[in-house]
């Protein structure tokens, strides 16, 4: 009865102008009941609870899972889908995580096998998803078309590997070979 309203020590942590409660933490188990009535049941992979402060579409503050790396800059939006319907259901923010495979990794296995919702993840950075924060529509999917993602997948013709991209030689009349 307390943990459905909410009524149970939680735990706190403040970074980066992130204020953010630990409802899960690593190693502890999460459990519920599906739209089934089935009885589910998960060990955390990572510390889960929300960001303070934030509605995503759902009505509850946003769901954030916590890396071993919160000095990383990257952060992954995984764009929840029920897996009924396989429409938008809510975010879950991925901080901490050195890659994208491994914020997926985290993300599945916080749920029962078989796990169906999914969704798009979009990378941006801890100043985007502020900026989100702030002017985003947390109503609508991460990745639909906000113009304050920072990272979309782009291609280049060059032989090299980038992890940056500047956009200050456009219109200088430098090459491209020079500055990528």
């Amino acid at each position: 009865k307390q943990v459905n309203a909410g009524n149970y020590k939680m735990g706190h942590i403040s970074f980066d102008g992130f204020n953010i409660t630990i409802e899960n933490p690593k190693g502890s188990t999460r459990s519920g009941k599906d739209q089934n009535g089935n009885v589910w049941s998960v060990e955390m992979p990572a510390d889960y609870g929300y960001i303070k402060k934030t509605e995503s579409a759902d009505g509850d503050q946003i769901d954030v899972f916590l890396g071993d790396n919160l000095s990383n800059d990257k952060v992954y939006v995984v764009d929840q889908i029920d897996p009924e319907t396989g429409k938008f259901d809510e975010h879950k923010v991925m901080l901490g995580f050195d890659s994208q495979a491994k914020a997926k990794q985290t993300y599945l296995a916080a749920f029962e096998p078989g796990w169906k919702g999914l969704g798009q993840i979009t990378k941006t950075d801890k100043q985007g998803l502020k900026e989100w924060f702030e002017k985003g529509d947390q109503k609508k999917p991460f990745s639909d078309n906000h113009p304050q993602v920072r990272y979309r997948l782009a291609f280049h013709g060059s032989p090299h590997s980038f992890d940056k991209f500047s956009l200050d030689k456009i219109g200088t009349g430098e090459g491209a070979q020079a500055y990528g």
